[in-house]
């Protein structure tokens, strides 16, 4: 495994670890200040929306898990 993907799958877990205890901030901060996600039924949305419906959901319980299967490096792409 390279440093790259092993950088890719700690911050996956971090990220599941943060969404597990609530913790916004830290999810935030795993990412750009540019990202955008786009997921099926809504129109593509950037960091503000996502911490917007954060805040909105504080009493939900998110438990999550990732199972990377394929992780291939392009260069700056993964």
């Amino acid at each position: 495994m390279t440093d790259d993907e092993r950088a890719i799958r700690e911050l996956m877990a971090t990220w599941f670890d943060a969404t597990k205890k609530g913790d916004t901030a830290t999810v935030l901060s795993l990412m750009a200040d540019d990202v955008v996600f786009m997921v099926p039924g809504r129109e593509p949305f950037g960091k503000e929306a996502f911490q917007h419906a954060s805040n909105q959901m504080k009493a939900v319980r998110i438990d999550g898990t990732s199972d990377i299967q394929e992780l291939r490096m392009f260069g700056d792409w993964a």
